[in-house]
C-alpha cells in the first residue's frame, strides 16, 4: 500500500479494515478501528476477521467472500 493510501486510511473518520478474501486475516485497520476495538493497528494486522465480527450476517458474508462469491 502507498504511504498516500495509508495516510488516507488513517485519517478516514469511519472504521476501515483491509481484509484478505482468501485467509480472511485482517492486512491493515485504521485508528478509529482500533480505538473503538480497544487495540493497536498492529494488534489487529493478522487476525482473522471472524475474531472481532460475530454477527452471524457478516460472518456468512465474509465466508462468501471467501468462497468466490459476492
Amino acid at each position: 500500500m502507498s504511504d498516500l493510501a495509508r495516510l488516507i486510511l488513517d485519517n478516514s473518520p469511519e472504521m476501515l479494515l483491509l481484509v484478505d478474501p482468501d485467509s480472511l486475516k485482517i492486512v491493515m485497520a485504521n485508528a478509529p478501528v482500533a480505538q473503538t476495538l480497544g487495540y493497536t493497528p498492529e494488534q489487529l494486522q493478522g487476525l482473522a476477521i471472524t475474531e472481532i465480527e460475530s454477527d452471524l450476517q457478516d460472518v456468512f458474508y465474509q465466508e462468501d467472500i471467501r468462497a468466490g462469491r459476492s
